[in-house]
C-alpha cells in the first residue's frame, strides 16, 4: 500500500505543453521557448510570462511556448523531445524567423534549455 501511495504522488506528475499567444499581433513575431524548473508545475510561470508579453507588446508580438517535461523534470539531454516539441509548436503558431526565437528557462530548466 505504501508503494502505491508513493507511485501516485511521484508517478503521475505531468503537465501539458502551454502555448501563450500574444495580446496583440501587430508587431513582428518573436518566440520564447520556456523550460520550467525541476518539480515546478509549468502553469506556475503563466502569470509572469503573460506579464512579459504585455511589457514587450509594442515592440514584438511575443509567443511563449512552455515545455512539459516528464515528471516535471527537464533534465538536460533527456528532455530534448519535450523541448523540441515546444519549439515546434511555437514556431508553427508564431511563424517567427530563427533570429527571433529564444530558448530559456528557470533553474534545472535553464540548464536543459
Amino acid at each position: 500500500m505504501v508503494r502505491l501511495a508513493i507511485f501516485s504522488v511521484f508517478g503521475s506528475a505531468a503537465d501539458d505543453q502551454i502555448l501563450l499567444v500574444p495580446p496583440s499581433t501587430s508587431a513582428p513575431a518573436s518566440l520564447l521557448v520556456f523550460v520550467p524548473g525541476g518539480n515546478v508545475p509549468n502553469t506556475q510561470y503563466v502569470p509572469l510570462l503573460k506579464a512579459l508579453q504585455a511589457e514587450v507588446q509594442e515592440t514584438t508580438s511575443l509567443y511563449v511556448s512552455v515545455a512539459a517535461c516528464l515528471k516535471r523534470l527537464c533534465i538536460p539531454f533527456i528532455s530534448n523531445l519535450p523541448i523540441g516539441s515546444a519549439l515546434d509548436a511555437g514556431v508553427k503558431a508564431s511563424q517567427a524567423p530563427a533570429e527571433r526565437v529564444w530558448v530559456g528557462g528557470h533553474s534545472l530548466g535553464g540548464v536543459a534549455a
